[in-house]
């Protein structure tokens, strides 16, 4: 990656961490944890053993990890959100497979995964859609099945 792509990431990761409205179609009152709330959650994890350690560590890498409540019905909902210029598989991937290990630590709560950026390659936008990944860009949320692929 150059450094000009590195720089580019490293700005839409900010975005994407510091304005919680982003997120306000996925969730009600989403509140995006910070670095406190995120180890908290990843001492939690692993005092349940609910998750296996190679879990509980991708966790812990996640770009960006939101709390709200669900926008049908009652009970708390989970984003978990990759950050990306542009949006490939492996992005789609990490972000089902982070989903899965916080749905394993919250089973009762909705855990939803996201990726977000301004562009997604067409095999990205194939594997959202298979996987019920959902895609924000650029204050635009796309439902997994309305992800357009070229």
């Amino acid at each position: 990656m150059s450094l000009s792509g590195l720089v580019r990431g490293l700005i839409l990761e900010d975005r994407y961490r510091t304005k919680s409205q982003r997120y306000r179609r996925l969730v009600r009152d989403p509140h995006i944890l910070s670095l406190e709330e995120r180890e908290a959650l990843i001492r939690f994890a692993e005092a349940t053993g609910l998750a296996t350690l190679e879990e509980v560590d991708s966790l812990n890498e996640a770009d960006v990890i939101v709390q709200g409540n669900r926008l049908e019905g009652e009970g708390i909902a989970y984003l978990v959100v990759e950050v990306s210029a542009i949006v490939h598989p492996n992005d789609v991937e990490r972000a089902v497979e982070r989903a899965a290990a916080l749905r394993k630590v919250f089973p009762e709560a909705e855990v939803i995964p996201a990726v977000a950026g301004p562009e997604i390659h067409s095999e990205a936008a194939r594997i959202a859609r298979k996987l019920g990944v959902w895609w924000l860009k650029d204050g635009r949320v796309f439902p997994p099945q309305q992800i357009p692929i070229e």
